[in-house]
This record gives C-alpha cells, structure tokens and sequence, in this order.
C-alpha cells in the first residue's frame, strides 16, 4: 500500500511538473523552457521588440535571439561582441511576439586560434591587370589574363545558392572610343543609353554604370587614359541578401585605384597607423561625462583641424559632433554661410590631439558627400552630441550599421541605414540602396492624426505611439507626430526590420 501511494505522489508530482514548464494549450500562458546557446552579444541599441528584450545572440548560422538577463549586466565590455554561450529559460513567442531568453549563466569563450582564422581587411594589388583595392581575407581569388573574379562566402554557410562574386575585366578599345561610344559599342544601344554617370574610386573616377533588370547583376566601367576599359561587375544570386553584399562590393569599389601596369598580383593585411597603435584603450574617454572636455577641445580647436578656411573673414564654429568607438568623432561645423564636416581620430592624453581622415560636404543623396579620405568609421554604431554655444547640448545613440538624418523643414530627426540614400521634398522623403535604384524604404508626413488610421499596435523604441500595416507585399507604421499629423514609413516586406528600426528612430 506505502509502494503504491508513493508511486501516486511520484506521478503526480511529475504531472504538474511537466504541465508547470510546458503549459497547456488552452491556459493561454506562454511556453517557456531551457536551454543552453552559443554566439556573439549584441546589443539591440534601443530597438524594442519585446517587453524585456535588451540584446541579440547572433549564432553562427546568421540568426539571432533575443536575450537579457535579470542578473547579469549585458552592457559590459567584457560582454558585448564577444563569443558566449548561455544558459536560461526561453519563453516561447506569441503570435505576435518573439523567442526571448532570460540568461541565468553566462560564459565568455575564449577563441581557438587553431580553429578560427580571423578575417581581415587586406589591399589587394594587381599589376598584371592594373588596379587594387580593399578586400577581405575570406574572399576567394580567381586570377586569369586581363581578368580576376573574387568569390564572396556565403551568408549563410546552409545555403544551396552559388557564391555571389566580383570579375574585374580589362578590355581593349582598338577604335579609340571614348567610354559612352566604347560601351555603345560593345553592348547595344539600348543598354548604354541606360548607363548611369558615376563616380568610383579613392580617387573619384568618372565612370558609367549599368544594372540589369532583375537588379541581380551591376556593372560599373571606367577607362585607363590609354584606352583600355574595366569593368566591375557584382552577380548576385542570394537575392534575399543582395544588399549585404552589394554593400561589400560597395565597400571595395570605394578604395580602388587604377595602378601602373607590371607583373604579379596579391592580397597583403592592410596595417594600422602609427596613430591607431599608439591609441591605448585607457586613452580613449568616450563616456558622457566627458563629452564637454572632448566637445570643448573640438571646438577650440576646429579652426586648425578645418581643411579650409572660413569665407568672408568668418570663424568657423561646431554644431553637432557623432563619437563612434574607439577613438572616431565626425565634427559637424559652419561659419553662418556655409557646413562641413571631417572625421578624425583622436587622443586625449596627455592632452587633445587628433588627425582628419575625411573630409565632407553637403550631399544632394546623402546627409554628407565625401570629398576626401576614408569614412573608415560609417556604419558603426555613434552617439551624436548637439553643441550649444560650445558646450554639450542632447545626446542621441544611432544604431550600429545606421546614419543620422535630420530633417531641418518638418523639425524631426531619425536613422536610416549608413549606406543608403535619399531624396525628399513636399512631405516626403525616399530612401534607396544604390544612387539610382527603386526606393526601398519611404516616409511620409500625412496631415491626419495617428487615430485616424487603424492597425496593430506596435512598441517602438522610442516609446511613440504607432500602429502597424501590412498588406499586397507592402510593410508600414503609422508613427505619432502631434495632435492633427503623423508619420508613415513604409517599405517591402523584405525591409520589416529596417521599417521598424527607421521608424523606432523618429524624434
């Protein structure tokens, strides 16, 4: 009799322990459970897409979960950007929710060099084709005559999709064609009328650009000044990750350089600068309670780190500085007539010091055009300082992989991704992935109130109130500007995140 009521205790016992962590279906509560993963923390930078969420885990894989922890500090530098594998319980996804992980164990993974190579950034020089250009190590170089092609690793190590990759060909022009009558000749009328003026390079050659149709492929030309024409050509076939990787050929397109012609070719790690290596991590002061010593210094100093003076006998005075980590500051400045921008490296011990690297003017497509240097600092993640007759005036954290914008006309400001472009006027402002392609990504402001229009309510990080759309492929928000307007971004579906993100940033 003792056997049996034990037995009865052990399964019930085991009964309401199961139903306590699984949950029944129709309780209506969430599931939960627990497990163990591996990966790099992130943080979300604001972004809100759960009631708890702070962080991303991205596995190995590319994907993400979504993570934070009631014991831990998941903001410290021992944390953030490093591989860990954690511990916690998983509350499993409503339908309109997402997988979050409560971390009750956290453990730093310390890096196997024998199994993990470290990809770099390299200078690849070819002489035996005549140009060079910043690639990285993980690319794979096929080299021929007049013709090399780079093949890009995949995004996702799963994929069954062939490699996306770059093929460089030098053709020769024994007609003496300029480029326009060149590239007529060689493609057919209709495709060169649709060729696009550019500008590539470090040193901003003129060249022409084609794209296909489907957008899967884009070509840019250029030629040497003894005729010879090259083309760069981006294929892509995982279309669901073309802009990543039409960012990377981007990326390489801005450091190329025609070369003398010679023989041999290679790839070498670009080295860091005598500035950089002297930059220790204990000189570098980018916490906010010293953003007015550094903000100070900047502006006393602007007139000297100017690359050109100011007009009519004015002074030049800064407006808005973006610190990004480690050492980088975009220094924002007018003289009442006309704005520039650089970017610099600096120290602050034993005292301010800083070199420019790039130098910037107002863009027609972008917030800033760059005019010289190396914007070796777009798309990290920044905090913007607004100075106030010279001093610290609001702060605003822009999102890794992000750009500020503000709209001076409707008196907002909000992020959108550092590589893309945009135009605006009368209410609208389109933002697209190259200079000439679709829009990708718009916003409007509509003279209605916000509870004029219906959806699902959403949470964005900047606490606005907002209601979400989505319908015939088309992924909106309806975002709250005052009583009698509001904002409306939209874009495809494809750009839910970003749509989020854009319109999470809206201030």
């Amino acid at each position: 009799m003792k056997k049996f009521f034990v037995l009865i205790c052990i399964v019930l016992v085991g009964f309401f322990a199961f139903n306590a962590i699984s949950g029944d279906d129709d309780s209506g509560l969430i599931d939960t459970s627990f497990g163990v993963f591996t990966g790099t923390l992130k943080s979300l930078g604001g972004i809100k897409v759960s009631d708890n969420a702070t962080h991303i885990l991205e596995l190995k894989d590319g994907s993400v979960v979504y993570v934070y922890s009631d014991i831990y500090d998941l903001d410290l530098e021992k944390y953030i950007g490093k591989d860990v594998e954690i511990y916690g319980q998983v509350t499993e996804a409503t339908d309109k929710g997402k997988d979050v992980i409560n971390i009750t164990s956290i453990h730093i993974l310390e890096e196997d060099e024998s199994e993990t190579e470290e990809i770099k950034e390299q200078l690849y020089s070819d002489q035996d084709v005549g140009f060079s250009w910043e690639i990285m190590s993980d690319w794979e170089i096929d080299h021929g005559d007049n013709n090399v092609a780079f093949i890009l690793p995949l995004k996702d190590e799963e994929s069954s999709l062939a490699n996306d990759y770059i093929s460089v060909i030098v053709y020769y022009n024994p007609n003496g064609y300029d480029l326009t009558g060149w590239l007529t000749d060689f493609t057919s009328e209709v495709d060169s009328q649709g060729a696009d003026e550019s500008v590539i390079g470090a040193e901003s050659v003129s060249a022409l650009k084609l794209t296909s149709q489907l957008g899967d492929s884009v070509s840019y030309y250029v030629m040497r000044s003894d005729g010879e024409v090259y083309e760069f050509t981006h294929y892509n076939y995982d279309a669901t990750n073309r802009t990543y990787y039409r960012n990377l050929f981007n990326q390489s397109l801005a450091t190329f350089k025609l070369i003398p012609l010679g023989d041999g070719y290679g790839a070498t790690d670009l080295e860091t600068t005598d500035e950089e290596e002297d930059v220790e991590e204990d000189d570098i002061d980018n916490d906010e309670e010293n953003y007015d010593d550094i903000v100070s210094a900047i502006g006393e100093n602007i007139g000297e780190l100017a690359p050109e003076d100011a007009t009519l006998g004015g002074t030049w005075y800064t407006t808005r500085i973006e610190f990004a980590e480690p050492n980088y500051a975009y220094a924002e400045y007018e003289d009442g007539h006309d704005m520039r921008r650089i970017l610099m490296i600096y120290v602050t011990d034993p005292g301010f010091d800083a070199e420019v690297i790039a130098y910037f003017e107002p863009g027609d497509l972008t917030t800033w055009g760059l005019v010289s240097g190396n914007d070796e600092a777009i798309g990290l993640p920044k905090t913007v300082v607004t100075v106030e007759d010279g001093q610290v005036g609001s702060t605003v954290e822009v999102m890794e992989g992000y750009r500020y914008f503000e709209s001076y006309p409707y008196e907002f400001s909000m992020q959108y991704p550092s590589s893309w472009y945009y135009s605006g006027g009368s209410g609208h402002y389109g933002f697209t992935e190259d200079i000439d392609s679709a829009e990708a990504v718009g916003l409007d402001i509509l003279s209605e109130s916000i509870d004029e229009h219906d959806g699902t309510s959403i949470e964005l990080a900047n606490g606005k109130k907002a209601f979400s759309v989505s319908e015939d492929g088309k992924y909106g928000i309806y975002v709250e500007r005052d009583e009698s307007s509001c904002f409306y971004v939209e874009g495809d579906v494809g750009y839910e995140e970003i749509v989020v993100n854009m319109a999470g940033s809206i201030d």
